[in-house]
């Protein structure tokens, strides 16, 4: 398991996508402090 917390917009994701490339089985993000509306209205 991966976890990778930061501010946005510096690459994160891009980072653990190319490190861990053909081998990610699930992946989920979310958004710090936010209710339960905006976290899933953001993965919509």
């Amino acid at each position: 398991m991966v976890s990778v917390i930061g501010r946005g917009r510096v690459g994160k994701a891009f980072l653990v996508k190319s490190a861990y490339e053909g081998r990610i089985d699930f992946e989920i993000t979310g958004i710090q402090n936010a209710t339960r509306k905006e976290q899933l209205s953001h993965g919509a």
